[in-house]
């Protein structure tokens, strides 16, 4: 039973291969990893972690969120992560701190609608139509902003304010009459935006992204 547990766990943070590696001769990353499979022995039920994934390179970060996925079924765990792309994936609840207060607690999906700038629209055209393209574009939605427009690449924001006009502008993205439309797509607010939204009004003449991240932090609580 024990055997075969420590291989399930060391192979869910893949690190079944060297296994017979001192934990003295790992890398940062492979010491996180091997925490996080200890941390799991023994069925806790309710688990913190801190930074979890830092220092990983990408493939294994994403191995290990993958198990957290998995294994937090049943139980809870409390996560802090400077990391909203961690806090997006693993959270079903997401608290954002800023200076020592909570700032925001809900689902992320909830705290984008809230705090969120609404919605992206990306669209591809050729140089020529960009004008043409536009034009056609920001009547439909009131309050629609042009974010860039590079090379017949365009980005517009649709407002909070502005969403109940998107599905018709979808419906005219997605419709055949549209020659001048090579590509288009859209997506919602990141966490991140959310995050930095919510630090900025915190310390709107503070210091750079780097140093607003340094006196930030979010948990996100991940229950089933």
């Amino acid at each position: 039973m024990i055997p075969q547990l420590t291989q399930e766990r060391l192979e869910a943070v893949r690190l079944w291969k060297v296994k017979d590696q001192t934990a003295g001769t790992y890398s940062g990353g492979m010491k996180r990893r091997l925490s996080m499979a200890i941390c799991t022995i023994g069925d806790p039920k309710i688990i913190f972690m801190d930074e979890p994934t830092t220092g990983m390179d990408p493939l294994n970060r994403r191995h290990v969120w993958s198990f957290i996925e998995k294994f937090k079924a049943g139980r809870v765990i409390v996560l802090t992560t400077h990391s909203m792309e961690e806090a997006d994936i693993l959270g079903d609840n997401v608290a954002i701190m800023a200076l020592g207060k909570l700032r925001a607690l809900g689902t992320p999906i909830r705290l984008k609608n809230k705090f969120g700038a609404g919605y992206r629209i990306s669209i591809v055209t050729n140089e020529v139509d960009s004008e043409a393209v536009k034009a056609d574009i920001m009547p439909r939605v009131p309050g629609i902003k042009l974010e860039d427009d590079s090379a017949g690449a365009l980005i517009f924001n649709v407002p909070q304010a502005s969403l109940q006009d998107l599905p018709e502008l979808v419906h005219y993205l997605d419709g055949k009459t549209n020659t001048k439309i090579r590509e288009w797509g859209i997506s919602q607010t990141t966490l991140e935006e959310v995050f930095l939204h919510l630090i900025r009004e915190v310390n709107p003449t503070g210091a750079d992204h780097r140093q607003k991240k340094k006196t930030a932090a979010a948990a996100a609580a991940a229950a089933s």
